[in-house]
């Protein structure tokens, strides 16, 4: 959905020249929080924040990193990032 929204407003961006800013906004506003999210999961899983490198890569890393993601929580790596913070 957020690439439809994306897409939506680089759409009326184009139409209106006070709207191109929009999309630009908009991916900022939600970079930061999946990356938070993706941090968090990756603790988790008992993983360092470095496999996030691989949302650089492009369809093979982004595979991987899905992957990574949906991997079962270890409850060990999840009370070691709790005592952490």
């Amino acid at each position: 959905s957020a690439v439809v929204i994306w897409g939506v407003l680089i759409w009326f961006g184009t139409k209106i020249s006070f709207l191109k800013i929009l999309p630009w906004l908009y991916l900022l506003i939600m970079v930061v929080p999946y990356f938070a999210a993706t941090a968090r999961r990756l603790h988790d899983t008992g993983r360092t924040t470095a496999f996030m490198l691989l949302f650089f890569i492009p369809v093979l890393g982004w595979i991987c990193l899905f992957v990574e993601l949906i991997q079962g929580s270890k409850p060990a790596a999840a009370e070691e990032f709790t005592d952490r913070v």
